[in-house]
């Protein structure tokens, strides 16, 4: 598994197919015989797709999230008033993400592993999962913390952050390293200029 996750990423594949027509009837195969079924596609799609390890029941208005861990035992997370959207950070590490109106988001974390949870962070931007950190907004600037140890102080990136109503629209860019670098593109000033900077994180 990747160790840096990276905010808004795309993927391009690009697929070719070349047939030739057989010269005699001996030749030719029928599109029954060289075509898998669609039933057999979808298998294999299936198949191939990882199984995320979280269950939500939702009743009137009420969503339990667990988290099966790697032990096998079933873990309560939380009660959200609307259903989460879970998925894997990591080998181990999986966020489970509740929408509060869009651009409006909060994560939690479970350790897979450990069977530890995290508190809610507020827009989370980036996760360094190398070395256990994430970046995340609040009204005004970007933060740091440390994702399961609450004792480490947040880390408060203030900078000329073009005004706006959530911080999201501010931030378009951010990534850790593996070096522990964090990088990030923000929009400065009443003009909204485009500033790429870096931060190297030590608690």
């Amino acid at each position: 598994m990747r160790n840096i996750v990276i905010i808004g990423v795309c993927f391009g594949l690009a697929f070719g197919l070349n047939c030739q027509k057989g010269h005699s009837t001996d030749q030719k195969i029928s599109a029954q015989q060289a075509t898998p079924s669609s039933q057999s596609v979808e298998n294999i799609k299936k198949d191939a797709t990882p199984k995320i390890p979280c269950e939500t029941r939702c009743s009137r208005g009420n969503c339990s999230t667990f988290v099966f861990l790697k032990n096998s035992d079933k873990l309560f997370v939380a009660a959200y008033p609307k259903e989460p959207s879970c998925r894997s950070v990591s080998q181990n590490l999986l966020e489970i993400l509740v929408s509060c109106g869009s651009p409006c988001s909060y994560s939690s974390f479970v350790d897979l592993a450990s069977g530890k949870k995290s508190m809610p962070f507020f827009m989370v931007l980036a996760v360094d999962t190398l070395r256990g950190y994430l970046a995340f907004c609040d009204t005004s600037n970007i933060k740091i913390a440390a994702i399961f140890d609450t004792t480490k102080a947040l880390i408060a990136i203030n900078r000329d952050y073009s005004h706006s109503a959530t911080m999201s629209t501010v931030i378009d860019t951010a990534i850790f390293r593996n070096s522990g670098i964090f990088v990030f593109h923000y929009y400065s000033g009443k003009d909204f200029v485009g500033i790429w900077d870096s931060l190297e994180i030590n608690f």
